[in-house]
């Protein structure tokens, strides 16, 4: 399809771009294009032409065949593609035309024509794609593409032509100059908005197109970055946390490491800061992450006199730092708040405590305001949970060791204190295993050799009841293989019936535990050698982190195995060579937020939220991370 060819009436009278959060005519110079096609003239030989991007070129059609959707030739009209014979200058290519007639296209065999074309070369060889016929119009034009499902590139095309024939441009210069951080951008590349809005729409050269497109973008990120500052009022802390910290580390039987300290000490000058903190606090599996921030709400506790949280995604992670805190700090009485009546602290004890240990049936309780608050984990709760049980001035720690992409973002755009434990207490190697379809008995050789050793091993599946996944039918199946030697954990046993099987586990009594994902954070259990997951295609990469995170957690060599059906995507096998090339979860979390993108940080500027000045800007990780 020619881009830049007539528009059809019918879609200049459609030319709404609400969808994208334009409400306003002149709203339409705001909305970038993809990129520009240099359409001045056209080249007559590939080596001449620009790689990578679209442009013209002269060509000849020689021949042309059509193809069906199983690539059989077929006399059809409209085949699924048209294979095209070109002579370029003295070279032969060969291409297809998607959306083709194969008549029309032979009608104009042995003719010049002109084709709108991205040309590559690779090896010997001379790609062509995404071809289609056009004309020489004498002006370099923006190219723009809408979004899937809302709104089509023709019609984005023909409102920026309504509004430049009516002439709009004072109304966008206005709108730019009102935004202090595109306007900071502007000026240290002594450019003007209206010099910018020319080079989007209607540039000179392609120089000044690709100069004015990459200055919106570079604008877009400064704007996000601008509103990604923490927004809660500044409040003067009225208390250091300083002598309380100091007097808590010293009271501990271990001793911290350097790294431990480190984070422990971004921590506590974001919290004697003049307003609340947002600290993200990056540790791997096993980084000692726990004891920091018990230490650091501790310490805000003892220095206030105000009440601390920690949330907690699952009962079994809640009871565990339930005990730890309460081992450490016994004056603060930390109480749990789990959902489970029977072991819940009662209304007496919530009223005399200064620190609480829980789930989300936190926000379900009738509780103080808090001058902290802990999320573990946060890439389990959602932001409306995460953010439920603060007050204006309560400082708040997500904690993770793989920090969901949005938040990831968040801390490396300095909007948050980013506070990263950047080594573990032990020494251990962790070989990972991509296993596809017959591979499979990889992970039966695996379980043998761990189970001869002495070590642990976790099957784990992503379904309770599944027939082929599920954990009940996969426990019976192992228990029969392994009798008296597996225990079956997931999310729907009783809280006791979870702790009797984990600690069957943890003793070794059984060394074999068929689980759910309720094992996946916070669960410590030495001597793991070994866990198998089946479907891993269908966890995330935190998640597949998470779980990982439970092998060898005392040292030594452990083995994680990804088992996966036959036919996955090229995305899901990026994402599982991802996990399995890097055992470091902070450069996990960077991997995953260029493989996913950071999610809505301030509506989604990918696709032009009306949060945004510019529309369409299609931000990446990488504009975030190298700026």
């Amino acid at each position: 399809m020619d881009y830049f060819g007539p528009m059809d009436a019918q879609v200049a009278q459609r030319a709404d771009l609400r969808p994208i959060g334009c409400e306003q005519p002149w709203e339409a110079l705001l909305c970038l294009p993809k990129i520009h096609i240099d359409k001045r003239g056209a080249y007559t030989s590939l080596h001449r032409a620009p790689q990578g991007r679209p442009c013209l070129i002269q060509a000849k059609i020689i021949n042309a065949v059509g193809f069906d959707s199983e690539d059989r030739v077929t006399k059809s009209p409209y085949p699924a593609y048209v294979q095209v014979e070109l002579r370029i200058d003295d070279e032969y290519v060969k291409t297809r035309f998607y959306r083709a007639s194969t008549s029309e296209i032979l009608e104009m065999a042995d003719e010049k024509v002109i084709l709108d074309a991205t040309i590559e070369h690779r090896g010997r060889f001379w790609a062509i794609k995404s071809p289609s016929i056009s004309a020489v119009t004498g002006r370099v034009e923006p190219v723009y593409t809408g979004v899937s499902g809302q709104l089509a590139g023709d019609i984005i095309r023909s409102a920026v032509s309504q509004a430049i024939e009516d002439d709009l441009w004072h109304d966008a210069v206005k709108a730019i100059e009102q935004i202090p951080a595109v306007m900071e951008v502007l000026s240290a590349a002594r450019r003007t908005p209206m010099w910018l809005l020319q080079g989007l729409h209607q540039p000179k050269s392609l120089m000044q197109a690709d100069e004015a497109l990459g200055l919106a973008r570079v604008a877009t990120v400064a704007e996000v970055k601008a509103h990604a500052k923490p927004t809660r009022c500044p409040l003067p802390s009225p208390y250091s946390i300083d002598d309380a910290l100091i007097e808590l580390v010293q009271a501990q039987s271990e001793t911290l490491s350097q790294s431990q300290r480190k984070a422990l000490n971004r921590i506590r000058l974001a919290c004697n800061a003049a307003r609340p903190a947002h600290i993200l606090l990056n540790g791997d599996v096993g980084s000692g992450k726990t004891l920091v921030f018990l230490l650091a709400l501790a310490a805000i506790a003892n220095a206030s006199r105000g009440r601390v949280a920690v949330m907690a995604p699952s009962d079994l992670v809640a009871r565990q730092i339930h005990e730890q805190a309460t081992l450490r700090f016994p004056h603060l009485a930390p109480c749990l708040v789990s959902g489970d009546p029977k072991s819940d602290a009662t209304e007496e004890q919530l009223q005399s405590a200064q620190m609480f240990v829980g789930t989300q049936a936190l926000l379900s309780r009738r509780l103080p305001t808090f001058e902290a608050l802990v999320v573990d984990e946060q890439h389990k709760l959602s932001v409306d949970q995460r953010t439920a049980l603060l007050a204006s001035h309560t400082h708040i720690i997500e904690a993770s060791a793989t920090p969901i992409p949005r938040t990831l973002a968040l801390a490396l755009f300095d909007g948050w204190t980013n506070a990263v434990i950047e080594a573990g207490h032990v020494n251990k190697t962790i070989i990972n295993h991509v296993l596809v379809g017959d591979e499979r008995e990889v992970a039966a050789l695996l379980v043998r050799k761990h189970l001869q050793a002495g070590r642990k091993v976790i099957f784990l599946y992503p379904t309770v009841n599944g027939k082929e996944t599920g954990v009940k039918s996969k426990g019976e199946a192992l228990a029969a293989r392994f009798e008296g030697k597996v225990a079956v954990l997931h999310g729907k046993l009783k809280p006791q019936e979870k702790v009797e099987a984990l600690d069957s586990f943890r003793t070794g009594e059984k060394p074999i535990i068929v689980s759910s994902t309720a094992i996946e954070v916070g669960v410590d259990v030495p001597d793991v050698g070994l866990m198998v997951v089946t479907g891993a295609d269908r966890f995330g990469v935190a998640q597949l982190h998470q779980l990982r995170g439970r092998l060898v957690r005392n040292g030594g060599e452990g083995d994680f195995a990804m088992l996966t059906s036959k036919t996955i995507s090229k995305t899901t096998r990026r994402r599982l060579e991802a996990v399995a090339q890097t055992n470091d979860g902070f450069a996990l979390a960077q991997k995953d937020l260029e493989l996913r993108g950071f999610g809505e940080l301030l509506g989604e500027a990918q696709v032009g939220d009306a949060t945004t000045l510019f529309k369409l800007a299609r931000l990446g990780a990488a504009d975030f991370i190298s700026t």
